[in-house]
């Protein structure tokens, strides 16, 4: 039987990268070969599509993560549809249905943006930013974080978040106490244990790398923040600062799941049970905010979402 030219290729390709041929090493060798020859052929062909080429920034992020292939399985259908048509940018925005020819409004319900994308809905609004759409997510994951690191900690540790019962104080908001130092930082998370700050920033980007990373560095940069660093070690504490970023589709990097394992000492399938959580609160207030972007009203008492 006649081989294929482009398989003959690849496994001459595998024999010459061996230098002892075992029919294991072969096998493994040619599935590695053709792995990476399909997706060569899928990035190329994906690059030239309009909207399919949008799954290339779920794929970037997918192997370092593997959220998706985590939580899919633990989504309702209604949600899970929605994780897919968004990732690949097919969800019935108004951009969409005036390339599919639908005869709608081609501006976004809410701020009269024109042609909005997903990404505008459910990350860039400037009127669902106005309303606490995208604070309710944000403080809905928040609410998870601070639940579990509640449960983490001793009982002669101090924890404070930016959210009803957890900060330090109510008027005005704060989660720094007044007795330890007075700033106009308001930092997400804050726990105190003895002389030593741990201070967590949250943030829910657009769900691509560049967004993630792009959030990490504005918040690493932030001068309030730095100040009150400074202002904190000069009264003799010990502040561990960290960035957390979860993307409004549920991905994360590698590097924040790191932080958050080796500041709190989680063993690593704990931490990545906490890290499913927090994505999974991301997807489904996304989710919400994505089948409310018709309705200019929003509920302001909408509880946390926990899942």
């Amino acid at each position: 039987m006649d081989i294929p030219s482009p398989v003959c290729s690849i496994l001459e390709a595998a024999k010459s990268s061996l230098d002892t041929i075992s029919k294991q090493k072969l096998k493994h060798a040619t599935k590695q070969l053709l792995r990476k020859s399909h997706t060569d052929y899928w990035d190329s062909t994906l690059s030239t599509l309009q909207v399919q080429s949008k799954f290339k920034d779920i794929v970037s992020l997918e192997p370092e993560s593997q959220t998706w292939n985590r939580i899919l399985l633990g989504l309702p259908a209604n949600q899970l549809s929605f994780l897919i048509r968004a990732g690949s940018d097919t969800l019935p925005t108004p951009l969409n249905l005036k390339r599919w020819h639908y005869r709608v409004a081609n501006t976004c319900p809410l701020c009269d943006s024109p042609n909005p994308t997903t990404a505008h809905i459910l990350n860039s609004c400037s009127e669902a930013l106005n309303q606490g759409r995208f604070t309710w997510r944000h403080d809905s994951v928040l609410s998870c974080l601070t639940s579990y690191v509640k449960n983490e900690i001793t009982p002669f540790s101090d924890l404070y978040a930016d959210i009803p019962s957890f900060r330090a104080s109510d008027f005005p908001p704060s989660t720094l106490s007044r007795d330890v130092i007075t700033s106009s930082g308001k930092p997400d998370l804050v726990l105190i244990e003895g002389s030593v700050f741990t201070i967590i920033e949250l943030t829910i980007p657009f769900n691509t790398k560049e967004a993630l990373q792009a959030a990490r560095l504005r918040k690493s940069n932030k001068q309030s923040y730095h100040h009150l660093i400074s202002d904190l070690e000069d009264k003799g504490y010990t502040v561990h600062y960290h960035t957390l970023e979860i993307g409004s589709l549920g991905h994360y990097e590698q590097c924040s799941l790191n932080c958050i394992r080796k500041e709190f000492s989680l063993p690593k399938h704990c931490c990545k049970k906490l890290f499913l959580k927090l994505s999974k609160a991301a997807i489904s207030c996304s989710y919400h905010i994505f089948n409310s972007r018709n309705s200019r009203s929003w509920d302001t008492n909408l509880p946390f979402y926990c899942p």
